[in-house]
């Protein structure tokens, strides 16, 4: 297999991973409205689930915020790569590995915070069995 298919297999993963990450957050979100409270004295949300809510819009914000970064990097490196080409080519040009790494805490972020949401939605699920 060409070392370009093995990047769009990463992609392809990545871009899945980041989908479901979303999906999950906002169906998290909907589980702990589940259990809001209705009374009018107490809070509306039980004080146990305000850090995985805390933790799921985060995750969504960082989701944005990884996208939009990607996309700031990526224009700011074609603008500047094209600024050297002369012609009408387009050249083959080898990106610097670091590009990535902002993008890529944002994504692995976004995954731990929710998989800690949902460490404790689990947790207090448990408790109301």
């Amino acid at each position: 297999m060409k070392l370009s298919e093995y990047r769009k297999k990463s992609n392809e993963y990545t871009g899945k991973a980041s989908e479901i990450t979303r999906q999950l957050s906002l169906a998290g979100i909907g589980i702990i409205w589940l259990f809001k409270n209705s009374k009018q004295d107490e809070p509306l949300v039980d004080h146990y689930l305000i850090l995985p809510l805390i933790f799921l819009s985060l995750a969504l914000f960082f989701d944005l915020i990884q996208y939009v970064l990607g996309g700031q990097i990526w224009i700011k490196f074609f603008r500047s790569e094209e600024e050297k080409v002369t012609d009408d080519s387009d050249p083959d040009i080898k990106a610097p590995k670091n590009k990535n790494i902002p993008i890529y805490i944002f994504y692995y972020a976004k995954i731990v915070l929710m998989l800690f949401s949902y460490a404790f939605i689990i947790g207090f699920l448990v408790t109301k069995l």
